[in-house]
């Protein structure tokens, strides 16, 4: 098995790649949402996820693997739907001796409810959740909401054009909305603050610069 170094200039970290089909893709993906990416290596960076993690349909792997490797106190949850996917991710981690990562497979179930995997006991104290799902809907939040409301967790998203009743939704249970300024037609990635916490929003900005994030209002 031939094994190769990717380095990921984002995270700053250097992951180990085997000859599998997916590699060459996993690679080409840690050049997306450059500016999403190198928020939240601000934000492990400066300690300020303090729970563990959650990333929905994450794809190959390509934001949680090098995450799991800047904060090795935290948990990671990949929650997947698609078995090649899952496999990938566990190869990957594997091999580069991750033990921080517990992979999700929800069996092709698209309507992944994390209330549900809380109560299960499957996840637990949550601090971050990414939800990368294709047509984020209002249900996927509400039947989130038992584990938001108890952690007030950061919360990502990546979602088209029509986005005013998430945001919404979001504004009305106490989380100010910042939309990433990615040059992407699209589609757009947004990071939730809860105003229950004490995030010193000003001086993520400015330390970030400015023009990364803009308020949604």
């Amino acid at each position: 098995m031939k094994i190769t170094k990717t380095f990921f200039e984002c995270e700053e970290v250097l992951i180990k790649c085997n000859d599998h089909p997916f590699s060459k893709l996993f690679y080409n993906k840690n050049k997306d949402d450059y500016y999403f990416r190198m928020i939240h290596k601000y934000l492990f960076d400066n300690d300020l996820i303090e729970n563990n993690i959650i990333v929905m349909e994450g794809g190959l792997g390509e934001k949680i693997i090098p995450w799991t490797l800047l904060k090795k106190d935290l948990k990671f949850y990949s929650i997947e739907t698609i078995d090649k996917n899952i496999n990938f991710i566990n190869e990957i981690a594997k091999l580069n001796k991750i033990k921080n990562l517990k992979t999700i497979n929800t069996q092709g179930n698209n309507q992944i409810y994390l209330n549900t995997l809380f109560q299960l006991k499957i996840i637990e104290q949550i601090g971050y959740i990414n939800f990368n799902i294709d047509n984020l809907n209002l249900d996927i939040l509400k039947n989130s909401m038992s584990i938001i409301n108890l952690f007030f967790p950061i919360i990502t998203f990546k979602i088209s054009l029509e986005f005013e009743d998430i945001v919404n939704f979001l504004k009305k249970n106490n989380y100010l909305v910042f939309g990433i300024n990615e040059d992407i037609e699209t589609t757009k990635n947004y990071i939730c603050f809860p105003k229950t916490k004490d995030y010193d929003l000003k001086k993520i900005k400015d330390e970030l610069n400015n023009p990364l994030l803009f308020s949604i209002l």
